[in-house]
């Protein structure tokens, strides 16, 4: 009897033993390539939950204000904020929603295994930044001003950005160039290991009321995408209309909670997100 290694994608190797070579299963390495590429071998399921261990996403943050400093938080109301929303931000991720679609589905409701971590590129830094900059510091996106695919900003302040996601928090546009249309909502926009998001501090709110934009835009860059208007590569992902919150009607009875999604709860990520 000859005793030796099934191929595996996961990090542990499982004995097995084969009595006659002829049962040696032939895999090419396309064939091994392809079945490696799957996506649900990665997920923790409980079974090979050992497996997997809790990844640390570093990110630092800064915030963009005018040179008078009258558009964004001080800077004192800006460290608390970012304390409280990465805080947050990581409680949502492990409580971690079943999802709503498919109506009566069972697909399980898995820990994420990724925390956010405030993370200083040097010892001397805290990793939270306030840059005061008339040129750079507002946020548009749309009307002649628009600039929320521009990486200006980015560029110019980023700080360890091979190895650290760079958050972005911007004032919208002054009432003076906006057009009567603009609506300072809540918005963000991925731009590589780079995000700005902008809407915080006009709003008013409390910090927990961005947490899963927050945590939307990053995973963008952690490479998921929107499940309503295209095939996003997971089959636990069903499109759908889109819808905000539920109505009385079609196509809005029964909604995402899909953290991808545009909808009232973000809080659902599937094993194949995962």
């Amino acid at each position: 009897m000859l005793s030796g290694c099934s191929l595996s994608c996961h990090n542990r190797l499982s004995s097995v033993f084969i009595s006659d070579l002829n049962d040696l299963p032939i895999i090419d390495s396309y064939q091994e390539s392809y079945v490696c590429d799957e996506p649900l071998l990665y997920a923790p399921y409980e079974h090979v939950r050992e497996l997997f261990y809790e990844q640390i996403i570093r990110v630092n943050v800064h915030f963009l204000n005018s040179e008078s400093k009258e558009h964004n938080y001080t800077e004192p109301d800006g460290v608390r904020l970012i304390h409280e929303l990465l805080h947050n931000a990581n409680e949502r991720l492990v409580k971690n929603f079943k999802m709503n679609l498919p109506v009566g589905n069972d697909t399980p409701a898995l820990h994420p295994m990724y925390q956010y971590e405030l993370w200083q590129a040097d010892s001397d830094e805290d990793g939270i930044y306030f840059h005061y900059d008339d040129e750079l510091c507002f946020f548009a996106n749309k009307g002649k001003h628009r600039n929320n695919y521009r990486p200006d900003v980015i560029k110019k302040y980023a700080v360890g950005l091979d190895t650290i996601i760079n958050v972005f928090i911007m004032p919208h546009i002054p009432k003076k160039m906006r057009s009567k249309s603009y609506k300072t909502s809540r918005t963000g926009v991925a731009l590589g290991h780079g995000l700005k998001i902008a809407g915080l501090y006009e709003s008013g709110k409390e910090s927990w009321e961005f947490a899963t934009l927050l945590n939307h835009e990053i995973g963008h860059i952690l490479g998921l995408h929107h499940t309503w208007s295209a095939n996003d590569g997971c089959d636990d992902t069903p499109r759908h209309a889109n819808c905000w919150g539920p109505t009385d009607e079609k196509p809005c009875i029964d909604i995402s909670n899909n953290l991808m999604d545009y909808n009232n709860s973000q809080m659902a990520i599937t094993p194949c997100q995962i």
